[in-house]
């Protein structure tokens, strides 16, 4: 057997899985929720399964369909006791996710409201508020956006968020919901701040979906904060058209790049408009090393690409510098792109003057509503993200291993004169961390639990405990790696199970001296006073 680390991106790998065929009641539940068949004296949550199926060419057998049919014979079968309430909701909630990866989204509210019923005896518990209770929350309030119920889901995001400030999987969720129900063209307070305090380097992939909705004042301030990674090697025809790695790299840093060169038009900065598409310029000649290959594509990528944005930047530079004819002949001088740039444009133009009125974009028509038809509403495929393992104050137990008796050590509580819960004890068991040479430091925490949100609190605050025994008020995450921990079974070298068995999340920080006014900047106290009485017993 081997133990391995994979990724964890925007799309979590889901727990919910089958095996190939009907293989009786153990195969039912792993095959629902992840979890063993329970035991008659047992409250039923029997740890992560062994997850069968797997083959070489097509992955894990991991269909919605076969998830309900798994669930439909668990939730059905006499193993499953009437007092074992929380694995009853546990698989009410695995079958709510499945419906909604479908689209059935009344059939998922019918599933999250049967699961809150039986879990209703946990309300008082902190641990099931912030973890199976909020699990519950957000699958219902993609449900409610399925239904067209969308400020109501939208409010259910936002007190998920409050609850559990500083789990990336539960900010992430949030955020896209929060984010899916906002019009295109319209100017809105940005959902991804506290993602990004989190995530910085996800900062691209946030611009994009700014960009999207022509949210252009939100572009131009994430732009301040993060940096635009450009693809370093050569590019080849094949990589281009599959859009994989230099060529996704390279559509990636241009469109992006193009998005904050609008933004900054936008916002009336002409100068750091032209710089960007300076940049642009210098970063494709740099890419051009006259080969056959390399050449012809990047004149597609300019011709197609960077042209047509172009234009556009520097005809919104005209407009917010009063230059009405210099824009009518920059728009006229050649194709131009269509997307919710082109929306703002128009809108600026109309209000800059009357004259700029009779500038006309060919293809624009309708162009509104055709941006808000081509977005994708569904949210189906985040449920399995929000998949949150319960969590309860016996898993605390799991970091008991990984530090010193924290409680015999404590002195204080004062947090408002500085001394918080740690009094300078020194951590250092079962974490890891090491100075980089660029003054930065990485901080990991590999636990045995499958709670991501759990393990990825219990590294930040780790980060804190850094934090204060180096004297620095503050912290910035630089950047972050999260994985799903598995034990693998192999046959003839060939992978056919895995069983997961813990989560890991590595975090590079920078520590602040608090005069370096950062807006993502954590505090480091507050970090400690926050998640300290959850994690350190009490």
């Amino acid at each position: 057997m081997k133990k391995g680390l994979f990724r964890l991106g925007l799309i979590a790998f889901a727990l919910s899985s089958s095996s190939v065929g009907y293989a009786g009641a153990s195969q039912d539940f792993a095959g629902c929720d992840g979890l063993k068949k329970p035991k008659k004296k047992d409250d039923g949550m029997r740890g992560a399964a062994i997850i069968k199926g797997y083959s070489a060419f097509g992955g894990y057998n991991t269909g919605a369909q076969r998830t309900i049919n798994s669930c439909d014979r668990a939730l059905s079968s006499d193993k499953l006791r009437p007092s074992q309430t929380m694995r009853r909701a546990h698989l009410l909630r695995a079958r709510a996710a499945a419906n909604l990866e479908l689209g059935n989204a009344q059939d998922a509210l019918t599933d999250l409201d049967a699961a809150a019923l039986e879990v209703a005896g946990e309300a008082n518990s902190i641990f099931f508020r912030r973890s199976m209770g909020a699990s519950l929350q957000l699958l219902r309030a993609i449900a409610k956006f399925s239904l067209g119920e969308k400020q109501e889901a939208a409010a259910l995001a936002r007190q998920t968020s409050v609850l559990r400030p500083y789990a990336l999987q539960v900010q992430m969720a949030s955020a896209m919901i929060r984010h899916k129900g906002r019009p295109v063209g319209v100017q809105s307070v940005s959902p991804w701040t506290d993602l990004l305090r989190l995530a910085p380097t996800w900062g691209s992939r946030l611009m994009a979906q700014e960009a999207e909705i022509g949210n252009f004042a939100s572009v131009a301030k994430i732009a301040d904060s993060v940096s635009i990674e450009w693809p370093k090697g050569p590019i080849t025809p094949f990589a281009f058209l599959q859009r994989q790695g230099v060529g996704a790299e390279l559509t990636g840093a241009l469109l992006t790049s193009l998005h904050v060169a609008y933004a900054r038009a936008a916002s009336g900065d002409a100068t750091g408009a032209q710089a960007e598409l300076g940049l642009i310029s210098n970063k494709l000649a740099e890419m051009d090393d006259g080969s056959e290959s390399a050449s012809p594509i990047l004149k597609i990528v300019t011709d197609r690409i960077v042209d047509p944005y172009a234009r556009l930047v520097e005809a919104r530079i005209a407009i917010s510098e009063d230059r009405i004819e210099d824009a009518r002949a920059k728009i006229a001088s050649g194709e131009i792109i269509a997307n919710a740039a082109t929306l703002e444009f128009i809108d600026a133009a109309r209000t800059a003057s009357s004259d700029a009125a009779l500038i006309e974009i060919p293809g624009t028509e309708g162009l509104k509503e055709k941006l808000e038809n081509g977005r994708k509403d569904d949210l189906g495929s985040l449920a399995s993200v929000v998949l949150i393992a319960p969590e309860s104050d016996r898993v605390v137990i799991d970091y008991e291993q990984s530090r010193p008796n924290i409680l015999g050590a404590l002195v204080g509580g004062i947090f408002s004169m500085g001394t918080s819960l740690l009094g300078g004890i020194d951590r250092t068991a079962g974490f890891r961390s090491k100075d980089n040479d660029d003054g930065t430091m990485t901080v990991e925490y590999t636990g045995i639990t499958t709670s991501g949100p759990m393990v990825q609190e219990m590294t930040l605050l780790r980060a804190a405990e850094l934090a204060q025994k180096a004297g620095k008020p503050q912290f910035a995450i630089v950047s972050r790696n999260d994985y799903t921990r598995f034990q693998t079974m192999r046959q003839y070298n060939v992978e056919i199970s895995r069983t997961p068995i813990g989560y890991k999340s590595e975090l590079t920080i920078r520590f602040l001296n608090g005069e370096e006014n950062i807006p993502a900047a954590f505090d480091t106290l507050k970090i400690i006073d926050d998640l300290g009485p959850l994690y350190y017993g009490n």
